[in-house]
C-alpha cells in the first residue's frame, strides 16, 4: 500500500451476527457466483457450469431454502453480471464465445426468461452492471485495449444505446457503486496496482476523468455504501491482508488506505454486505481455506477482529441481503458446489457473546461429498423454479455481433 496511515480500526467486540450452519445447492461451478433479488424478495444465483452454459437457482420462499439448478443455456466465457429493471425483472449479462456481450431477461418479475440476445462489442474478462438514479440499467466492461466501455438503457426497462468508451487502461474487472445522490462510480486497478475511479458528474449523465486512489492491490476489490451514504472500498494488498479506504463525506474526497484486521492473510478477494442496522460486514477466505468475516461494531464505526465461519471454500465468496435484511454468504465448496450460510432469523442486533470456532463451523462431510451435478437437472422442477425453454440456442451463433474495439 502507498503510505497507509499507522494503526488499524481493529477492536475487540461481541459477535453481533450469528449464522446458521452451512447448506448446499450442489452443482459444479466454473465461475464466480452472482446473486440478484427478485421483486418478491427471493434471491437468485447465477453461475457457469462445466459445459460453459449458464445455470440458475432461486430461493423457494424469500429468505428460505433454495431450489435446484436449471439451465439458462448459452456458452459463456465470463462471470455473470445481474441487475434488476425498474419494473422488477432481472436481467443478466455475460461474455460469449465471440467475446461480445450477451444478455437475457425475465419476461415478467420472477418469471421465465427471454432467449440470449447480443449486445456486441468486445469485452475482456467479465462485465458489471448497475442501475442509474432514474432506473435505467447501465453495463460496463473492458474492451480489447483495456479501456472501460459502457452501454445503457435509453429508457427504464428499454433497449440499449451503442457502446461508448470511458477511457483508461485497466487491469482488473470494473466494480460499480451508487453514491448517496444516485451518481454511479466506477473502480478498477491500473497497471500500477493502484485503485482508480471515475464517477458520474450528475445523476444519470456525464463522467469525470479517471483519478487515482492510490494503494497497492491485488485483482478485484469490493465496494459498499455506508449507512450515511459514504462509499467504502476494500481490497487485498500485496501483503495478502485486507485494506480499506472510504469517502470522508457522501460523494466527497477519500481517506488514505488503512489496514483492516492486520496480520490476517487472505486467500480470496473480499466481499462486503450491509446489515439491517447499517453495519458493513466483509467476508474473505483465510489462508486455511476457511471462510472468515469482520464487521463494523456500529454503523460507520470501528471494526471487530476477524472471526471464522468455517468450511472449506475455494474461489471467492459472494454476499447478498435477504428481503428481511439478513445477510447470506455464498461460496464454492471443495466439491465445487455452491454452499451458503444465512444470518440467523433470531439474531440480535444488540449482540451475543458466543464466538464460533473452526471446528464447530466446518462444512459437514455430507456437504463436501455432494454429487448434485449441474448436468443432472431433475425432470420435476422444484417449487418456484421456472421451466427453461428447450428451443433456446446453446451457443452464440447470430450474424450481427456488433462492433469490436480496435483501438
Amino acid at each position: 500500500m502507498s503510505t497507509p496511515e499507522a494503526g488499524s480500526d481493529n477492536g475487540s467486540v461481541r459477535l453481533q451476527y450469528p449464522y446458521d450452519g452451512w447448506q448446499t445447492i450442489g452443482g459444479v461451478l466454473t465461475s464466480r457466483i452472482s446473486i440478484g433479488q427478485n421483486l418478491d424478495g427471493r434471491l437468485e444465483a447465477f453461475v457457469r457450469g462445466t459445459d460453459q452454459g449458464v445455470f440458475h437457482a432461486r430461493q423457494v420462499t424469500a429468505g428460505g431454502l433454495w431450489g435446484g439448478w436449471a439451465p439458462l443455456h448459452g456458452k459463456k466465457l465470463s462471470d455473470i453480471a445481474v441487475s434488476r429493471n425498474r419494473d422488477g425483472r432481472l436481467e443478466i449479462f455475460a461474455v460469449g464465445r465471440d467475446y461480445g456481450l450477451w444478455h437475457r431477461w425475465q419476461h415478467r418479475p420472477g418469471g421465465e426468461w427471454e432467449q440470449w440476445k447480443p449486445l456486441g462489442g468486445f469485452i475482456y474478462e467479465s462485465p458489471t452492471a448497475a442501475v442509474n438514479a432514474d432506473g435505467r440499467i447501465e453495463v460496463f466492461g473492458r474492451g480489447r485495449n483495456l479501456a472501460a466501455f459502457h452501454r445503457w438503457q435509453t429508457a427504464p426497462n428499454g433497449p440499449f444505446a451503442l457502446w461508448s468508451s470511458l477511457g483508461g487502461k485497466l487491469y482488473s474487472n470494473l466494480q460499480v457503486a451508487s453514491n448517496k445522490d444516485g451518481r454511479l462510480e466506477l473502480f478498477a486497478l491500473g497497471g500500477d496496482h493502484m485503485l482508480w475511479h471515475k464517477w458520474q458528474t450528475s445523476p444519470n449523465n456525464g463522467w469525470s476523468d479517471w483519478k487515482s486512489l492510490g494503494g497497492w492491490l491485488m485483482k478485484e476489490i469490493a465496494v459498499a455504501r455506508n449507512h450515511d451514504g459514504r462509499l467504502e472500498v476494500f481490497g487485498r494488498g500485496m501483503n495478502m491482508e485486507l485494506w480499506h479506504c472510504w469517502q470522508l463525506a457522501p460523494g466527497g474526497s477519500w481517506s488514505s488506505w488503512r489496514p483492516l484486521g492486520p496480520g490476517f492473510r487472505l486467500r480470496s478477494d473480499p466481499a462486503v454486505g450491509i446489515h439491517r442496522n447499517g453495519c458493513l460486514e466483509v467476508f474473505a477466505v483465510g489462508s486455511s481455506g476457511a471462510l472468515f468475516r469482520i464487521w463494523q461494531d456500529v454503523p460507520g464505526g470501528r471494526w471487530s477482529s476477524w472471526q471464522p465461519l468455517g468450511g472449506i471454500v475455494i474461489g471467492h465468496p459472494t454476499v447478498a441481503a435477504n428481503r428481511d435484511g439478513r445477510l447470506e454468504v455464498h461460496g464454492e465448496g471443495a466439491d465445487r458446489g455452491l454452499h451458503y450460510r444465512q444470518e440467523k432469523r433470531s439474531s440480535s442486533l444488540a449482540g451475543t457473546t458466543g464466538v464460533g470456532t473452526l471446528a464447530s463451523d466446518s462444512i459437514s462431510d455430507s456437504l463436501l461429498t455432494s454429487q448434485h451435478l449441474m448436468e443432472d437437472v431433475p425432470e420435476a422442477n422444484p417449487a418456484g423454479m421456472p421451466v427453461a425453454s428447450m428451443s433456446e440456442t446453446s451457443g452464440d451463433t447470430v450474424s450481427d455481433r456488433g462492433p469490436r474495439y480496435t483501438s
